[in-house]
């Protein structure tokens, strides 16, 4: 009979193994790549845009202005990326297939689009769909 190791999160923070070199590595190149990002996203606003925004010109405000906004998808884009590099996700979709507006496993196929491997690569929704998030995963040990 082999003893199961308990789930971390069970723990308290002082019990916890200390990091290894690789977690250690992993958050470095993290903050590096997020703050090079930051950097270079607040760079462009003060060498770019602020030169703009002192200027009295109507074409230079309407600059400004669109130049923010796109700074702001940038470093919506840097969360993302950030998000997909080193905390990477699996995204679970279920369709009712029972009871009212149920989807037949046909139906479900027309939604799926797939790679030559059977692995989902995106789905065809209507441009009208309604998405749910639900968090639960299943059953929360301890509650």
């Amino acid at each position: 009979m082999t003893a199961v190791a308990p789930e971390l999160y069970t723990l308290p923070i002082a019990s916890r193994p200390h990091r290894t070199w690789a977690q250690t590595a992993h958050g470095l190149v993290f903050l590096v790549v997020f703050l090079f990002g930051c950097l270079m996203i607040n760079g462009s606003q003060f060498v770019v845009l602020l030169p703009l925004r002192l200027l009295p010109f109507r074409f230079a405000r309407k600059t400004y202005y669109e130049g923010i906004r796109y700074s702001k998808g940038a470093f919506g884009v840097l969360l993302v990326l950030a998000c997909q590099w080193f905390a990477p996700t699996k995204l679970v979709l279920s369709f009712e297939t029972e009871g009212q507006g149920k989807f037949t496993p046909e139906e479900i196929e027309t939604l799926i689009q797939r790679d030559q491997n059977g692995r989902v690569t995106a789905l065809n929704l209507p441009q009208k769909a309604v998405l749910i998030a639900n968090h639960q995963t299943g059953g929360t040990p301890g509650r």
